[in-house]
This record gives structure tokens, C-alpha cells and sequence, in this order.
């Protein structure tokens, strides 16, 4: 299962609108219920390469926020997260041509996404990054702290933790970190990392630490 997120400034049935005019752009729309917030869309590309995205819009205080998951049994190389966010991109596209003024919290990926939240897990213990970088897109605060749709789905336990073996208890250091990781363009992420890893070390040094209050 693939994530996506957005946010939206509308309504749920504003935001249902709008994302189906853009889909339906790019591909077909299957399913739509304005009322709950859900819509079964497909989208192929020009290899005729068919995948289904299901969005579903949840209404928060001001805004709402929108989750698109693809369904896709391939394996997690880059050629195929290449392709992932490329069917993403083309609906990102026809979104902002609709909407040009409007801020979605992400943007385009214009090549390979990069970081712009983490949230670390170990010991039961949220250690939070965001970049730092300026104008960096703002669905990372909307989504960091199990603000969007619950709490982590693979993210359930630390690797750090405290193992148990016959007569004794001791700690170990994992050389792996359980972590959720937000993208630019919306790409949620959850598993562990090395980290001994080009990607742990690019959240250490270019994201600073946080605090969010439970």
C-alpha cells in the first residue's frame, strides 16, 4: 500500500469536486460519495499500465485532510517509486492547473522528493524532525505527531528496545531505526532504516528536532 497526502481548504464535498475533476483529466473515476469523503478512481499511463488510487477526505477543524492510497503489489525499488510518484505527479498537475492559488501543503516532486518531516520511533518515544529549509511544504506539521488519520500503521514499536532472553534482561542498540518519513509531495513512508544509511543521515543533518505536545 502506497500513501499520499494533501490537505484542503474546502469542504468535504468541495474537495471531493475538485479532486474528481482533476482525476478524471488522467483517468476514470469508479466510485464517488461526496458525503463520506471517499472516491475509486483508476489512472494509466502512456505504457497503458492501469493502477486504482482511493482517496479519502477527513473534515478537521479548518481544513481537510485528504489521503490517496495506490494500490500496487510491486516490490519498493526506485524504478517503481519513480513510477509511483509519477502517476501522482500527473494528478498533482491537474490539480494546481485547476486550483493555481490555492496551498495544498506539498508540491511537485520535480524529480526524486525529498524529506521534509520524520517522526522516529523507539522505546514508545516520538522523536520528531522537520526541515529547516524555508518554504518547505506544510503538510509535514499537518501530518507529523499523528495529526493525519491516527497514528502510524507500520510504525509500532521501537527496535531499541529492551530484549529478554532465560535468566536475564538486557538493552541492545539496533543498527536500525523504525521511522515515518514525509516527502514533499506528500509521500508518507513507514519502516526501518540503517543508520549506517545516505537516507538516516540526510534527516540527521539536514532536519531539526522538535517537540509536539501530546
Amino acid at each position: 500500500m502506497i500513501v499520499y497526502n494533501l490537505m484542503s481548504p474546502y469542504s468535504t464535498q468541495e474537495t471531493a469536486e475538485v479532486i474528481s475533476t482533476a482525476m478524471e483529466r488522467i483517468g476514470k473515476i469508479k466510485e464517488i460519495n461526496a458525503r463520506s469523503g471517499s472516491i475509486k478512481a483508476t489512472h494509466r499511463d502512456k505504457n497503458w499500465n492501469k493502477r486504482k488510487l482511493n482517496f479519502f477526505i477527513e473534515r478537521a477543524e479548518k481544513d481537510c485532510k485528504v489521503r490517496m492510497v495506490m494500490s500496487d503489489s510491486c516490490l519498493d525499488t526506485k524504478y517503481v517509486w519513480k513510477q509511483r510518484d509519477g502517476v501522482w505527479d500527473d494528478f498533482l498537475k491537474q490539480l494546481f492547473e485547476l486550483m493555481p492559488n490555492v496551498d495544498f501543503g506539498i508540491t511537485l516532486s520535480e524529480g526524486s522528493p525529498y524529506v521534509v518531516g520524520a517522526i522516529f520511533v523507539g522505546d514508545d518515544i516520538e522523536q520528531v524532525h522537520i526541515s529547516k529549509t524555508k518554504n518547505n511544504p506544510s503538510v509535514a506539521r499537518f501530518i507529523i505527531g499523528g495529526l493525519m488519520f491516527g497514528t502510524a500503521g507500520a510504525v509500532v514499536g521501537g527496535l531499541s528496545g529492551t530484549s529478554k532472553t532465560t535468566g536475564r534482561t538486557f538493552n541492545q542498540i539496533s543498527a536500525y531505526q523504525l521511522v515515518r518519513i514525509i516527502y514533499n509531495n506528500g509521500r508518507v513512508w513507514e519502516g526501518a532504516i540503517s543508520k549506517n544509511s545516505d537516507l538516516y543521515n540526510e534527516i540527521m543533518v539536514n532536519l531539526e528536532t522538535l517537540s509536539i505536545e501530546k
